[in-house]
């Protein structure tokens, strides 16, 4: 039962890093697009707290892997087809794919107009701006589903 205090406790340890990492990262990215001083210091924030997202992903990915081995162990019924189950997964695809194009798009072109001396001038602002808009809110909403599915079929185990 130690070992499974164990990696429950690093599991909530990954989703603590991960959403709070995109919470903070949407936090500054949404001030950053008012202030020029801050979007031009951002990248080196944005960047420390992706890999801290990547991390808590990356824990959160392993470390349910071997809770549904654990439950499986005991005997409890998982349901494979479980509609919730499946979805979550699915959800953590999603992040994966989105964090994928974050870091490797959207990323990269708020270092290239963090550069300039006027990013907030530049043709390309107004494009990355609404990207970057639309991108949190999906970063926000994907890692809020996926906790909020992952609580359900928890309990779902536990009753």
């Amino acid at each position: 039962m130690y070992l499974y205090t164990f990696i429950k406790s690093l599991h909530l340890l990954g989703m603590i890093a991960g959403f709070g990492g995109v919470v903070f990262t949407a936090v500054v990215a949404a001030r950053s697009l008012k202030d020029e001083q801050l979007f031009k210091m951002s990248p080196k924030i944005i960047s420390i707290f992706s890999f801290i997202i990547w991390g808590g992903l990356i824990l959160l990915v392993v470390t349910g892997v071997f809770l549904e081995e654990f439950w499986e162990l005991r005997g409890v019924e998982l349901e494979k087809g479980s509609t919730a189950l499946m979805v979550k997964k699915a959800i953590v695809l999603l992040i994966a794919f989105h964090g994928f194009y974050v870091n490797l798009y959207l990323a990269r072109k708020m270092k290239a107009l963090a550069a300039k001396d006027t990013p907030f001038q530049d043709p390309g602002f107004r494009k990355f701006k609404i990207l970057g808009m639309i991108s949190t809110s999906t970063s926000l909403i994907l890692w809020s589903g996926a906790i909020i599915l992952g609580i359900w079929v928890s309990a779902n185990l536990m009753l």
